[in-house]
This record gives structure tokens, sequence and C-alpha cells, in this order.
């Protein structure tokens, strides 16, 4: 991602598939630079408007993200934030939303968060009980609007929760086992915890190898299969309900780059250079990715675990 051509020895399970690196690096803040896109700096805008036009603006987005109510419908037509929607639907695909039961009271906890994008776009839809942990960023912290972001591991959270979250980040903890345990103890009885990771299992991990951008050497940890998913949600008395898989075109467009010695990020950019693709092949790839998707060979998936 960063160019830095260091290396690192990992190896793959021969029954449950799962491939994990050899040996942890004793310092990963080489690999999470201050620039690392996820920690950018937020900001929560207070626009100046009436009381009457909060209230709405909040349960339109309200409907964008649950789908549900009439009123809200209403004043999402009136008011659409398209970007909250496609930001809901990445973060629970497949109706995840739905299998999660989500609604605003929800109590919800998104592990490795970053600087907490997402749970500001909750916060924004009327979601008063989110909250954030992520063990990299630069301190904790405490937006205006009441949303927190822990510095720290998930182990020192408190509360039960009814959705814990972990997008992209499952695969960057050490110890998957104990972190997944511990998200299950604190689980309401009915909850969902959503885990979105790349899949080993997939046609990008076979055709690219090395090369593969979701390898993403030394970040990822464990890059998982349905077997190990499986396997390690038993062991900590959870089932899966659901497995969605929802790769883009990008596991091509990043190894292409990798294949090409190309880092992901050039130096002081936060988004890939796809300058070198033409639009017709970038729509080649993004429906490669669909129909990778659909015979559950997409090089990303969700799972939905619950208590069994």
């Amino acid at each position: 991602m960063l160019g830095l051509h260091d290396s690192f020895v990992y190896f793959q399970c021969a029954e449950c598939r799962c491939l994990q690196i050899a040996e942890f690096p004793a310092d990963m803040s080489r690999y999470y630079p201050a620039s690392y896109y996820s920690f950018q700096p937020l900001t929560a805008p207070r626009r100046r408007s009436s009381r009457m036009k909060r209230w709405a603006r909040v349960r339109a987005n309200e409907f964008a993200v649950v789908q549900r109510g009439l009123l809200g419908r209403i004043l999402y037509w009136m008011s659409p934030n398209e970007e909250l929607r496609e930001a809901v639907a990445q973060h629970f695909p497949g109706d995840g939303v739905s299998l999660a039961k989500l609604h605003r009271s929800s109590r919800i906890l998104d592990v490795g968060c970053g600087s907490g994008t997402f749970l500001l776009a909750l916060s924004k839809a009327g979601f008063r009980h989110v909250q954030g942990v992520d063990l990299y960023v630069e301190a904790s912290i405490e937006y205006p609007d009441g949303v927190r972001i822990l510095k720290g591991s998930l182990e020192a959270c408190e509360g039960i929760w009814n959705v814990i979250m972990f997008h992209h980040s499952f695969e960057h903890f050490r110890n998957p086992v104990e972190i997944l345990n511990a998200a299950a103890e604190l689980l309401d009885g009915n909850g969902t915890i959503v885990v979105r990771i790349p899949m080993v299992s997939s046609y990008a991990w076979e055709k690219y190898g090395i090369a593969w951008v979701q390898l993403d050497a030394p970040r990822h940890f464990f890059l998982h299969s349905p077997e190990s998913m499986s396997r390690l949600a038993k062991a900590v008395g959870l089932r899966v309900a659901r497995v969605v898989y929802d790769s883009t075109e990008f596991q091509f467009l990043g190894s292409e780059l990798y294949l090409r010695d190309r880092p992901l990020f050039s130096s002081g950019s936060s988004s890939p250079d796809l300058s070198t693709f033409a639009p017709d092949e970038i729509e080649n790839f993004r429906r490669s990715a669909v129909e990778l998707n659909a015979s559950e060979r997409g090089d990303q998936a969700a799972f939905y675990l619950q208590k069994d």
C-alpha cells in the first residue's frame, strides 16, 4: 500500500484455509502512519437551521438507514441523502439492516472504526447510542454531538450492545479468538455481530497471489475462509446467520497496480491513482466482481454472527 517493499512470511492452514502471518512485527507504527487514510481528522459541522428543519433532516436520514416509516419516507423524498444510503448499504450488505434489527435506539459499537466516519453518519440520523474503539488512533475523540471514539482495545469497552461491527478491522487483530469472544460477551442475547473481511477463498487470491491487494501485509494478520470463520464463531458460542459477498472492482484495480510495482497510495495522496485504467477496463472489473459475488468467490464478505 505504502510502497515500502518489506517482506513477510505467511502460512496457510491445510484444513480451514485460514492464511496468517508467521510472525507479528514488533512495531506496527511504521505501517499505520499519521497520514493513514482511516485516521484522517473529521469534523461534525453544525448547520444553522430551525429546530423543525433539523428534526425533519434527522427523520429523513433515519429513513435512509432503516428504510421504514411513512413520514420518514416522505421527508427523505423531499430531502434525499444518497451518500448516507449508500454508506449503510456498504456497511450492512444484503439487507443486513433488517437482519441486525437496526433501529434508532440500537446500541452500536464499531470496533476498529478509525476516526469514526460511519458513526458520525449514524448520529446525524438520530442514533444516539453509538461508540467506536480503535487501537491505532492517536488519542480518544469526543465529537460535539456525543459520538465517542476510544483509543484502546475491545476489552476496555463496557455495557451490552445490540450491534457490534468489524468493518475490515477484524483481520488486523493478533488474537481473533479472544477478540470475537470479547465481542460475544458484550453482545445482547438477540444482537448481531457484523464482520466484514477479505476472503482468502477468493478468485483474486488464486489469480494474484502475493500481489492480491487485500493480502495487505503486514497489517492483515489473518485472512479467513468460510470454514475458518464458521469454526471461529462456533468456538465462542456464535453461529453464522448469513454470509454476503460484497467485493468490488478494487480487487482487480489494486492488485493490477501491485503487479506493476506501484503503491496503492502515492506520496501525499489519500486515494488510489487509477489513471492507468481505461473506463471500459474498470467497467469490466466491476462486472466481474458482481459475478464473483454471486458465485461466492468475491474477495470480501460480510459475516452476520448471532448467539447460538
